[in-house]
């Protein structure tokens, strides 16, 4: 019977290491988790990013606002940090706030 419960506690232990946050099944939730949150900022994106190419300036501040409220998790949260969707997703939204919005900016002041 020993041999058994040790084989029990060794797969136990094995279960519970994959739940933990740095845990393949964690990490799997996580990236599924940040693919939803990212999917919702697809549109707001896009939007944002259309209305600085028209110089649209106040709508487009009212859709980047949008992505910033949405992907706010995405920053905030330890278990986000170093997902490659994550990170990639972050480039992006580091270049629209950048080249994008800077550009409206640049716009009106000529």
């Amino acid at each position: 019977a020993f041999p058994q419960t040790a084989d029990f506690l060794i797969v136990c232990e094995e279960q519970l290491q994959r739940v933990q946050p740095d845990g393949d099944v964690a990490v799997m939730q996580s990236v599924a988790d940040a693919g939803v949150i990212i999917g919702k900022c697809a549109k707001p994106m896009e939007y944002a990013r259309q209305y600085c190419t028209k110089r649209e300036g106040l709508m487009a501040k009212k859709y980047v606002e949008e992505v910033m409220r949405l992907s706010r998790p995405l920053f905030e949260e330890p278990r986000f940090q170093g997902l490659e969707s994550v990170e990639a997703f972050k480039e992006q939204y580091d270049q629209l706030l950048q080249h994008d919005v800077d550009q409206i900016i640049m716009d009106r002041r000529i």
